[in-house]
């Protein structure tokens, strides 16, 4: 069957942006290649909003934007958001009794900031200082003086991520994974983020291609990480980076070059720009 992408989604940090947090002059020409040829191109992210770098926010053609993981689109021409899936009232006063003071509660995420306490504010400014992520952090973290009590009445909670700094406890797992309506994701042994159920970038990508009446498989995702394999087996096309975690090459569809290689530009050449594809399930 002969397919013609129509939207392309695009994780940033490892995928879109290579190791220096910068488009490349390449894959910047092939994106605005594939919007002149009337493609929608959205950035499907784990940052909050307001971490989205200027750098992404020019590309031109990018009227909508996924962000935190899936839990929020947003029309960028109108700020209209077009979907969100918060974490329930109910379900984080729960978490904050579950995690109680055994945890590093080191983000909430709401409102597209990031909110922590003061002194992991501090940390975290110290530990990224100098690296191409020390804007990110400026622009996308706020500090507040109780992260608990803040967590307890912000409301529209989009994501909450704790670090215990050694193994997350089972008893905290097996009680987060009572609630019904919230989901656990481990970005490594220590470090686990909890959203609500339907925040995937995968549902996020699907409802949005359905709200501009593209099919699903007209549809083109390309991620490196565990956040990312959701949108890429949803997509028509998944694609998965060289430098991806070995579960989302195995996810993917196709496995292009490296970010630092030009990898999305490769992908858009070989599905959008080389004119209507064949869509096939096997990497080549």
């Amino acid at each position: 069957m002969q397919t013609l992408i129509k939207l392309l989604g695009l994780d940033l940090d490892g995928t879109l942006l290579d190791s220096n947090k910068q488009i490349s002059a390449v894959t910047l020409q092939r994106l605005r290649a594939a919007c002149d040829a009337g493609v929608v191109i959205v950035p499907v992210t784990g940052r909050p909003e307001r971490g989205i770098p200027a750098v992404v926010r020019g590309v031109p053609g990018i009227h909508y934007m996924i962000t935190t993981n899936g839990a929020v689109t947003r029309n960028t021409d109108t700020n209209e958001i077009l979907n969100a899936s918060y974490i329930s009232e109910s379900s984080v006063h729960r978490i904050v009794d579950i995690l109680g003071d055994r945890g590093n509660l080191m983000e909430v995420f709401t409102d597209g900031a990031g909110y922590v306490s003061q002194k992991n504010y501090e940390a975290l400014l110290n530990a990224y200082a100098g690296t191409p992520l020390e804007s990110y952090m400026k622009q996308s973290r706020r500090p507040v003086d109780d992260i608990f009590s803040f967590t307890a009445g912000a409301g529209k909670i989009e994501d909450i991520a704790v670090d215990f700094k050694s193994a997350v406890p089972e008893d905290v797992i097996a009680r987060l994974s009572l609630l019904p309506d919230v989901q656990i994701i481990y970005s490594r042994s220590s470090y686990i983020e909890i959203t609500d159920g339907n925040a995937t970038k995968g549902k996020a990508l699907l409802r949005l291609a359905e709200a501009l009446g593209i099919d699903a498989r007209n549809s083109m995702a390309c991620g490196d990480d565990t956040g990312d394999i959701s949108m890429i087996q949803a997509a028509g096309v998944g694609v998965a980076m060289a430098n991806a975690r070995e579960d989302v090459k195995r996810a993917a569809a196709f496995v292009t070059r490296s970010n630092d290689e030009d990898g999305v530009a490769h992908a858009v050449d070989k599905f959008i720009l080389g004119g209507t594809r064949r869509i096939s399930q096997t990497v080549s």
